[in-house]
């Protein structure tokens, strides 16, 4: 059972450096959708914990041996997890996110709780569209407020 202080970890760490979201599996072609959270860092380390905490695989993104422009290159190391057990972490850290992510989360859930019942990806990514328009207009209301 994971830990409630690693829960709160987890959370700011993603919503510092996390990316949740929905696409097409496997390109513009697919016939179904992911869901996903996935995040990237140049510190092993932090990917390591946030990885053994949500259960996902860290990988090399890019080789940082050489020098760019008169930089030297860090190595990239990420990791993603999919489908129901990122959906799940996004219901348990939902209520410990700032107000743009919550808006990001909440669109990946209904997204998911209307493939899952569909399984129509252009419906789903036509739906998903007016959602976000519609988050938009609910934010700059607020803003004007």
């Amino acid at each position: 059972m994971t830990s409630l202080s690693d829960i709160y970890w987890v959370a700011g760490y993603l919503e510092g450096e996390g990316y949740f979201g929905y696409g097409k599996a496997n390109g513009h072609r697919s016939k179904s959708l992911t869901f996903k959270i996935s995040v990237g860092s140049t510190d092993r380390d932090v990917v390591e914990k946030a990885s053994r905490i949500l259960s996902g695989i860290v990988r090399l993104h890019s080789n940082g041996n050489g020098i760019r422009n008169g930089y030297a290159k860090k190595q990239v190391y990420d990791f993603t997890i999919h489908g129901s057990k990122a959906i799940q972490w996004m219901m348990t850290i939902y209520p410990l996110m700032s107000i743009r992510r919550k808006a990001r989360i909440k669109e990946t859930i209904l997204a998911w709780k209307s493939y899952t019942s569909s399984r129509d990806v252009t419906k789903v990514m036509k739906k998903s569209s007016q959602v976000i328009e519609e988050e938009k207009k609910k934010r700059e209301k607020e803003n004007v407020t």
